[in-house]
């Protein structure tokens, strides 16, 4: 609703209102009596509600930029909650999109998807909110039915869980939504995104061994597996590895045929390099190589990226653990912001948000050496 400036023809000017004295927080009022609408439309317009036409959203917002309006976050927290109140019961429901073919057959037990789980119940109950679980299907054929559903109930705010299926976009009405994706394995529409710092991950797992005197390095992983975190765990080793090519040297076994190193060929593979450690992200390896007579760490080290912490410290997997509470954690505060903003729709330039992990020294490797760093 736009009031009748009382200028004649002429832009007002931080001056002209006279009503700002030095120090007072500039409000939504001071900012519509500038531009010459109301205060509830200076309010929808700087929260980018869909409702306002572009062009006045931007004159606003210029004029809120030359008074140099600031948020009351107090105050936003209070509108938001009102707004939720209005809305009904799908404003403070956020959907939990998979392509499994349960709801909940993305977060199994010890999983990574378990724990982004834990982390967002724990954050949206803290926020008021409540998780709700869809499937879409393993081709996604129910999408569409997911949308009208979500639609029809108010529902305006999606978490996409990893996907199984790498191919086959997802085709929501995404401008009703505020949505993030959780890890890299959506690879279409480019939602934010919530993961784990895999770089900085196997980074670090290199420079841990190279502290214990471990000088030959081997990177054990399926391409699928690097398709899945966006190529982030090899970007990490060879770039590491090759800034200290003076002192480390390293061999890789990336197959692009198989998804599953626990075979035979692997253990042929290490009988024929010898490396003194190997890197992998596979849960099931280590076992499989001890139970092939891969004296572990004995013989060889071993580290995982992705471990789970164990109860009992002499069964503790060394490696990288990558806080995924955390990530499940930050993907609800991340969609309440947006909803509370009216951020909503498929940005046009894809953000992503990492969540550092941390190195656990476990039992699978030991000193070999003096350290090379």
């Amino acid at each position: 609703m736009k009031k009748k400036a009382t200028t004649s023809g002429k832009p007002r000017t931080k001056e002209d209102s006279g009503s700002i004295p030095e120090g007072k927080r500039v409000t939504l009022a001071d900012v519509g009596h500038y531009c010459g609408y109301h205060g509830t439309t200076v309010g929808l317009a700087l929260r980018n509600h869909p409702g306002i036409p572009e062009e006045t959203r931007l004159k606003i917002r210029a004029a809120a930029d030359a008074l140099g309006y600031v948020p009351d976050p107090a105050m936003r927290a209070l509108v938001a909650h009102r707004h939720g109140l209005s809305k009904g019961k799908g404003y403070s429901t956020i959907a939990v999109i998979s392509d499994r073919s349960k709801a909940d057959g993305w977060r199994s037990a010890r999983d990574v998807g378990h724990e982004y789980y834990t982390g967002m119940c724990r954050r949206a109950k803290e926020l008021g909110y409540k998780l709700e679980e869809y499937s879409i299907g393993q081709d996604h054929g129910l999408q569409h039915r997911v949308d009208q559903i979500l639609n029809a109930r108010g529902i305006s705010t999606v978490i996409v869980a990893p996907q199984a299926n790498l191919d086959s976009p997802l085709d929501f009405k995404w401008e009703a939504y505020s949505a993030v994706a959780l890890g890299y394995s959506l690879i279409s529409p480019p939602l934010p995104r919530v993961t784990h710092q895999h770089r900085d991950g196997t980074q670090r797992s290199v420079l841990e061994l190279m502290k214990l005197g471990y000088r030959r390095i081997a990177f054990l992983n399926p391409y699928e597996y690097e398709v899945r975190v966006g190529y982030g765990y090899s970007a990490g080793f060879f770039g590491t590895v090759n800034l200290h090519s003076d002192v480390v040297s390293s061999c890789s076994l990336v197959p692009k045929d198989n998804s599953n190193l626990a075979r035979p060929e692997t253990v042929d593979w290490l009988k024929k390099n010898r490396p003194q450690a190997v890197i992998s992200s596979q849960a099931h390896l280590l076992d499989f190589l001890r139970s092939n007579g891969v004296r572990i760490p004995e013989e060889m080290g071993y580290v995982r990226l992705g471990v789970e912490i164990e109860k009992d410290p002499k069964e503790q997997v060394s490696g990288i653990y990558e806080n995924s509470p955390l990530i499940g954690m930050e993907a609800v505060d991340l969609v309440a912001r947006m909803q509370a903003i009216h951020l909503r729709g498929v940005p046009s330039v894809r953000q992503v948000h990492l969540v550092q992990g941390k190195w656990i020294p476990g039992t699978t490797v030991k000193r070999v050496g003096e350290s090379l760093i």
